[in-house]
């Protein structure tokens, strides 16, 4: 899950935020390309961790005791998740 909000982080802040609103003498191009793999290093991070966090998810569902529980859990992680990724 920490790769996924890495992912976010490096699209909404490093790309929509800082590389798409920055005047276009500010960076260098030397400094635009090192962002620019960043947010790709982020992008590709978020992408391999989602199917892992959904194996993970259902592995859990599977092997649980209580199932209010999990999706009361699972609940609380998605609504943290998309919390985050709103910012």
């Amino acid at each position: 899950m920490f790769f996924m909000v890495i992912d976010h982080l490096g699209q909404v802040v490093l790309k929509n935020g800082i590389i798409l609103n920055a005047p276009y003498s500010m960076f260098t191009d030397e400094q635009f390309s090192d962002l620019m793999s960043a947010v790709n290093i982020c992008h590709i991070l978020g992408r391999i961790s989602f199917p892992i966090f959904c194996f993970l998810l259902v592995e859990g569902f599977l092997h649980t005791h209580s199932l209010k529980k999990n999706i009361f859990l699972t609940w609380v992680y998605l609504q943290l998740f998309l919390n985050l990724s709103m910012i």
